[in-house]
């Protein structure tokens, strides 16, 4: 459903704003009309009409004529109609009506027929609007000359009404007072282009020292004029510029700012500015024009960044920018020649994750421009210690290529790390998608300069590379591949969360060590030397090759046939799938080879529920403690999330090295049990999880 607005329909007497504004408003399924002539005819005794000289008596009833109709409008509107209000609202008074309206969608339409229609039309109705010093072209002279070109102007002369009414319903969006932003309404203010009548204002608010707290100089009256002699070229070079901030409940004008175009720290974009008289300070009317200027800009040039400028020093203005959502991009020293101090520059972040934020960094896309900067870092002696020679500079060109090219097809890629309080270019790091062992994951990567070492800057870098990617790429795992001897990288690793899952060879620096932050237990558990992790569909071959060895199934009756290996691989998938928890594969973390397969299944042993815990391990591990490493790990996770079920061990009376682990975790044997295919077993069991018994 359409929401509600009020269209503010005006022209000369005898332009057919009657006629149309009536058929308009019924033309919406809730329309309602508001006739300018019945508001002026509520004054039945005292009246003064206008003249084109009118006194001060006739202004004053035309404004609460205007102010009336308006206030009739807005009731219809916040009731749910489209409302039409329509009357000679030209010159000067335009604004005025604009800014008596309260309703959030306004739209202006302005009939403007040539005057000869106007004399026809005039000539064929039963009322006469002229008569006097009033005539058609005297009228439509100012009217023309005075009215501000606000909303959408049609020339009616050659329509019928309905033809009118139709070209107003097809370029509605064209009538709506949004764009150019000429009139902005807001909750409590009217924002209103800047005018040469506005000159005392001006030169009132810019040379107030308590204005200019953080000036270096009070401007003088003439340097004022100089400034609104500016804004209004701006106003006709751009159709955007500064506003005189017009209290909507007073009429007061209490302050100037808005958008002006510029180019700053080599951007294409919009100066937000604003000054306020000092009683105006701490009502938040900063922050609402400020919020109106950026909705403006994000609707009409959605590619042209916002940004403030203001000396570190003013609170007030940073308080201001933090509340608009922008961020601390650096500072920026091109007005020093003007006689300003180095300045701060804030913006609202580009969408993630071409840029991010943090307490202290700005990371943005990095960019072909940047190659100075980058060939600077990457190939610094220091940044590559752990390589056999720093890269050239064609090198370098080439990497930056890669990288360019990584954010076209992928969308993701590697930043230029700011400080945001300075703007100094400390790093370069970020996230690049690549495939190691076959599957996709997302590369983290960074290098700062020697100066910037010791600082935190690489886990605040990172961890907002992580946070992003955990919200909008879930499914791949991040990765750091580092030299083993690069003890900083492995800190920052660990500062992450990160654990050891193994090297790679998939690199241009063969043997890399691999970090990875743990998926969520019990998926993924890692201890002092392993890295136990769910068993996948597509690991068959690992466990067959371990499950099928005659070393491992001594204990068993009968040899494992591979149909019954991999009956068994798929049950332990499923059982993932359906509770959660299974058998892991038992890697060594520092380099990723296979070393068994064991964990906890959901069982029943003796009519008792239970979690039973069993291993297997290549025979060239046996005898290193892993298996007491492993399964130590499983049970505490069960003590944690599982204490409604025992956890279980079966195993033969003949199986030694079982037993001691058995021991070694504290389990006590309760039994025996014809559980599993090793005939009459022992049974041993965790005592610090007890159940009630049956």
């Amino acid at each position: 459903m359409t929401p509600p607005r009020l269209i503010v329909l005006t022209g000369i007497s005898a332009a057919g704003k009657t006629t149309v504004g009536r058929l308009l408003a019924e033309s919406f399924e809730r329309g309602a009309f508001v006739e300018g002539d019945q508001v002026r005819e509520m004054v039945r005794t005292g009246r003064i009409d206008m003249t084109p000289e009118p006194g001060q008596q006739a202004l004053d009833q035309l404004h609460l004529r205007y102010r009336q109709a308006a206030a009739l409008a807005d009731s219809f509107v916040a009731a749910g109609f489209t409302a039409v209000v329509e009357d000679v609202i030209i010159g000067d008074g335009l604004r005025d009506f604009l800014a008596a309206v309260r309703s959030p969608l306004v739209h202006l339409v302005v009939l403007a027929p040539e005057t000869g229609a106007v004399d026809a039309r005039e000539r064929a109705r039963a009322k006469t609007g002229y008569g006097g010093e009033w005539t058609v072209d005297v009228l439509d002279g100012m009217f023309r000359a005075d009215t501000p070109r606000l909303g959408l102007w049609l020339d009616s002369s050659g329509q019928t009404p309905a033809e009118t009414v139709r070209e107003i319903l097809d370029r509605l969006p064209e009538s709506l007072l949004s764009d150019p932003p000429a009139v902005v309404r807001t909750e409590r203010l009217l924002l209103r282009q800047v005018q040469d009548a506005d000159l005392p204002t001006v030169v009132g608010i810019q040379c107030d020292p308590a204005a200019n707290e953080f000036n270096t100089s009070l401007p003088t009256p003439a340097q004022a004029a100089e400034l609104l002699a500016g804004w209004l070229r701006e106003w006709a070079e751009h159709g955007i510029g500064y506003w005189a901030i017009v209290h909507a409940g007073t009429g007061e004008t209490i302050g100037l700012g808005g958008l002006s175009v510029r180019r700053i720290a080599g951007e294409d974009g919009f100066n937000l500015y604003y000054r306020f008289r000092p009683s105006a300070w701490g009502h938040g009317y900063a922050t609402e024009m400020a919020r109106a200027a950026l909705d403006w800009a994000a609707r009409a040039a959605p590619d042209r960044p916002v940004l403030v400028v203001t000396v570190p020093e003013n609170t007030a203005a940073k308080r201001v920018a933090a509340k608009l959502g922008m961020a601390h991009i650096g500072v920026t020293d091109e007005y020093v020649h003007k006689g300003e101090p180095v300045l701060a520059l804030f913006r609202r972040p580009r969408p993630a994750p071409g840029e991010l934020h943090t307490e202290r960094l700005w990371l943005r896309r990095v960019r072909r421009s940047d190659l100075p900067v980058v060939q600077e870092i990457q190939g610094d002696p220091a940044t590559n210690q752990y390589k056999v020679a720093p890269p050239s500079s064609a090198q370098v060109a080439g990497q930056l290529t890669e990288w360019l090219e990584s954010w076209a097809e992928h969308g993701i890629g590697y930043w230029l790390v700011i400080v945001a309080e300075t703007g100094e270019v400390v790093g370069i790091g970020g996230l690049e998608p690549h495939v190691l062992g076959g599957r996709p994951v997302l590369n983290l990567y960074y290098r700062f300069r020697p100066s910037a070492w010791g600082r935190g800057y690489a886990p605040e870098m990172a961890t907002a590379a992580i946070e992003w990617a955990a919200g909008a790429l879930p499914d791949r795992p991040v990765h750091v591949a580092t030299a083993t001897a690069n003890d900083n990288a492995i800190r920052v690793a660990g500062k992450l969360g990160m654990a050891r899952v193994g090297r790679t060879d998939e690199y241009a620096i063969k043997g890399l060590a691999l970090y990875r932050k743990p998926l969520p237990e019990p998926e993924e558990l890692h201890t002092e030397r392993l890295w136990l992790h769910r068993l996948g569909p597509d690991e068959l071959a690992g466990f067959s090759e371990i499950q099928s060895d005659p070393e491992t199934n001594r204990f068993n009756r009968e040899p494992a046939t591979p149909a019954a290996v991999a009956e068994l691989h798929q049950r332990i998938v499923e059982d993932w799938a359906r509770d959660g928890i299974s058998y892991w594969a038992v890697r060594l973390a520092d380099t990723g080879e296979l070393l068994g397969y064991g964990g906890l299944r959901h069982a029943t042993v003796d009519g008792q529920p239970t979690l039973n815990l069993a291993y297997r391990f290549r025979p060239s591990a046996w005898g290193q403690g892993y298996a007491p490493e492993m399964a130590r790990a499983a049970v505490d996770w069960a003590r944690r999330a599982r204490p409604d079920l025992p956890v279980s061990l079966v195993t033969s009376f003949d199986n030694a090295a079982s037993i001691r682990v058995a021991e070694k975790l504290g389990f006590v044997l309760v039994g025996t049990t014809e559980h599993g295919d090793q005939g009459t077993s022992a049974l041993y069991r965790d005592p610090a999880i007890t159940t009630p018994e049956a």
